[in-house]
């Protein structure tokens, strides 16, 4: 069965009694050096740009919950309200 597998998949594997090793880096380059330079350039910018998206959701500062801005910018206002009618 695993014979069987492998060879649907594609993966060379040698059969002999001291191989539990799959040579699916061997499989994996031949497969690379086969696709024209053109789907070459295609994954590895779509895998560029993948690691991009993640390193900046990573790492992108967090942002400051909207209300510990708003109850500053309530709390001047209303001074500034306070000193208005004084002021009158």
């Amino acid at each position: 069965m695993r014979n069987f597998i492998n060879e649907a998949v594609g993966i060379r594997c040698d059969t002999s009694v001291g191989a539990d090793e799959l040579d699916i880096w061997g499989s994996l380059m031949d497969w690379w050096d086969g696709l024209e330079p053109m789907y070459q350039y295609a994954i590895m910018g779509g895998a560029g740009l993948v690691v991009v998206i993640l390193l900046l959701a990573i790492l992108k500062p967090s942002v400051k919950p909207a209300s510990a801005v708003d109850v500053k910018g309530i709390e001047k206002l209303l001074k500034l309200k306070m000193m208005k009618e004084l002021a009158e």
